[in-house]
Formats: structure tokens, C-alpha cells, sequence
């Protein structure tokens, strides 16, 4: 079922790796985003689950690959990346103060921060460092972007970037300029806030 008109994707970490909800865990119509019980019951693999689009029940290593090919490259041509997944079963207050320090630090590529707030976790695949843009952290900021295997956008990617730069304003002082997609053509849209 590839029809945009309503979509949910999973990707919520066990109760006891995160508390409250995910942005991904809301049920998209036109009318909107809402949260339902059982999308949020189905995105654990709970009784009475709702039926997930073909696009969401693709193995999750080929999105990991996906993602890792994606920091590889970077990797490969120099750049500066920290991954925050690298402590097993850290919980998400400590992953978002290690992304908040990072950020402070300038790290050039964030992998796997982690965004926790009013009861809202998300962990955006990366945080890119924008030079000459000031914020609160210093002469630089950030722009939020994220790796989806899909080759088109959908409605659910772009309101997961909007929960994310909205928690990088919070974090940094000043709105991103942009938001990207790495989607699995090679393809990078990107997007402004406000549009």
C-alpha cells in the first residue's frame, strides 16, 4: 500500500530505552498528525498493531546500511563524524546530553544524536555543522538530515525533520536554515522550515 493519504512508521525503542513518545509514532492523514494508541501499541509489536506500509516493513539492516554507506563516505573523504550509538543501552538523557556537548564542542557530523524533551525522544541519523552561521553554541550551528531508503519524499520524513530542527532551535538559539534528506537513490532533497 504506497497510498500517501495516511502512513505511520515504527521505530520506537522499548519502554525501557526511552520514555514517552516518538515523532515517528503518529498517524498521518490530511487533517494532520495524531498520535493513537495503536499505532503507538503496534509500533512495539503490541496486540492489535495496525498494518505498517510495505516501505516500513523492510528488513531495518538495509536502512542501517544505508545510513552506514552514508557516514563511510564521509568517513573516507575526512570529515569529522562522532556516532552517540556507541554505548549499548544508554539511556536517552545521556545520549542527549553527549549530543548537546557535541554540538558545543563543534563537532562537524553528529551520527545518531538524540533529541529528549517534554516527554518527546527522537534521534535524527545526523546534525550537520554549519560554519559563519552564529547561534548560541558559538560561530557556528547546526541543520538537521536524515537517511531514509525510500526514493521519493513522504509526508512522514518531512514531519520528522520538522521535530527535529524544531528541537535543534530549542538547543541552539537560532532556526536551520535547511533540512535534508538522504534518500536511497543518492538523492538529497532539501527543505526550509517555513515552506
Amino acid at each position: 500500500d504506497d497510498d500517501d493519504s495516511h502512513e505511520e512508521f515504527s521505530g520506537l525503542p522499548s519502554p525501557a530505552a526511552a520514555r514517552g513518545p516518538r515523532p515517528s509514532a503518529l498517524r498521518f492523514s490530511r487533517g494532520g498528525a495524531t498520535p493513537t494508541y495503536l499505532a503507538l501499541r503496534g509500533a512495539r509489536g503490541g496486540a492489535g498493531a495496525e498494518k505498517l506500509p510495505r516501505s516500513s516493513r523492510l528488513p531495518p539492516e538495509k536502512g542501517s546500511r544505508h545510513e552506514a554507506d552514508i557516514v563511510a563516505r564521509w568517513q573516507a573523504d575526512g570529515r569529522d563524524v562522532v556516532a552517540l550509538d556507541d554505548v549499548p543501552n544508554q539511556s536517552c538523557e545521556i545520549r542527549a546530553r553527549r549530543t548537546l556537548e557535541a554540538m558545543q564542542d563543534g563537532r562537524e557530523i553528529i551520527h545518531q544524536g538524540c533529541f529528549f524533551h517534554e516527554g518527546w525522544v527522537g534521534y535524527p541519523d545526523f546534525l550537520m555543522k554549519v560554519e559563519g552561521v552564529a547561534s548560541e553554541l558559538g560561530d557556528w550551528s547546526y541543520e538537521v538530515a536524515d537517511a531514509k531508503l525510500g526514493t521519493k519524499p513522504r509526508p512522514s520524513y518531512i514531519f520528522q525533520l520538522l521535530f527535529y530542527d524544531d528541537e535543534l532551535a530549542r538547543l541552539q538559539g537560532v532556526r536551520a536554515r535547511r533540512m535534508r534528506l538522504y534518500l536511497g537513490d543518492d538523492t538529497q532533497p532539501e527543505y526550509v522550515a517555513s515552506d
